[in-house]
């Protein structure tokens, strides 16, 4: 449940593969499609931590002073990303394939959070972008979006060919 302390977001780590598969069920589902995941945890971890192919930052409630003694905080949204490459740039972007807060902690600009901290790590990294693309019913992510500058890439449309089909 959402409520006092801080949000602390930090790089996943090998240990969380099990937490960011968690997350990305648990988006699946809020977009209505659960049927779709073929992925397993053990993809993930592979991806995050073998092959290095995606990145990862979890977002945590870290509790406060006086109830320390309950442990550490509990993962409250995520991030996943990747770094594309702009040809005409010859620069890097990281491109957002994914980010999620559970339900109880949304409306606590922890999405926002989520996307300053790439960004962050987008600088450093000297990237020119941060990209991602939006479900076009999702108003409440839009708008988040529009909040922090960011805006539809005019005059382009997101394409794909599935090429297990």
């Amino acid at each position: 449940m959402s409520g006092g302390g801080t949000i602390s977001i930090r790089d996943a780590r090998e240990t969380d593969a099990g937490i960011v598969f968690g997350f990305i069920r648990a988006l699946a589902d809020y977009e209505g499609l659960s049927s779709k995941v073929q992925a397993t945890e053990e993809d993930i971890r592979k991806a995050l931590f073998e092959h290095h192919l995606i990145g990862a930052a979890i977002a945590w409630s870290e509790p406060e002073k006086e109830s320390e003694g309950q442990g550490a905080g509990q993962p409250v949204g995520f991030i996943v990303y990747y770094r594309n490459f702009s040809t005409f740039r010859g620069k890097t972007g990281l491109y957002i394939e994914d980010i999620f807060v559970d339900e109880p902690w949304r409306g606590q600009c922890i999405a926002r959070k989520l996307i300053s901290y790439l960004g962050d790590k987008a600088r450093a990294e000297n990237a020119f972008c941060l990209q991602w693309a939006v479900l076009d019913w999702n108003e409440r992510a839009k708008a988040l979006y529009r909040s922090i500058g960011g805006k539809p890439l005019a005059g382009w449309e997101l394409w794909r060919k599935d090429l297990e089909e």
